[in-house]
């Protein structure tokens, strides 16, 4: 099937059209429940094929697995094949990690899991159990750029992504802030 302007454009409102036609290269779509927030985005998608953009260079992330396979479910029925649909976290863990570490200045490394990250944060530096819940928790923060956090805890973030480093190991906020990095350079 060829995908054509009428055929994206034709079951979509004018609010959804005016969605899915913005030339912006970042669009925030604010709407309720059931108001077609995922028909915008899938048609966006086909526009842009429609246009002439090559499937395989299209990455779909969603925060849900049944959102990325709803949107992969959509694309094929409306003949895409291609675009890489899945959820932020799997793209993170997926890209990044195995295809582009060397990139990230993450080469080697594996994901640390939650339970090995607080032993690090309660043993290795001293915490205790509670005081890891808390740094974890502040950690997460300021590694995804809550700037004002990261300032008040460079010196912790710093000591722990070293521990990180000598195991050969990174936590699950690395994964998204070498996806994020990886995005913006590459």
């Amino acid at each position: 099937m060829t995908i054509t302007h009428d055929f994206v454009l034709g079951l979509l409102d004018e609010e959804q059209r005016a969605a899915v036609l913005s030339k912006a290269s970042q669009l925030l779509v604010v709407a309720g429940a059931g108001s077609g927030k995922t028909r915008v985005f899938v048609h966006r998608i086909a526009q842009r094929i429609a246009d002439g953009a090559d499937p395989s260079r299209i990455l779909a992330l969603s925060y849900t697995n049944a959102a990325a396979d709803e949107v992969s479910e959509r694309l094929r029925e409306m003949g895409i094949v291609g675009v890489q649909a899945m959820t932020l976290h799997a793209w993170c863990h997926r890209q990044p990690l195995h295809h582009f570490a060397a990139l990230i200045g993450k080469e080697g490394s594996s994901i640390m899991a939650a339970e090995g990250s607080e032993k690090v944060l309660a043993q290795d530096m001293g915490l205790g159990e509670r005081g890891a819940k808390q740094a974890q928790q502040e950690l997460t923060l300021a590694k995804n750029f809550v700037e004002e956090l990261y300032a008040d805890h460079a010196e912790v973030v710093t000591e722990y992504d070293r521990r990180l480093a000598e195991q050969g190991k990174l936590d699950f906020d690395d994964l998204q802030v070498g996806a994020l990095k990886l995005l913006q350079e590459h």
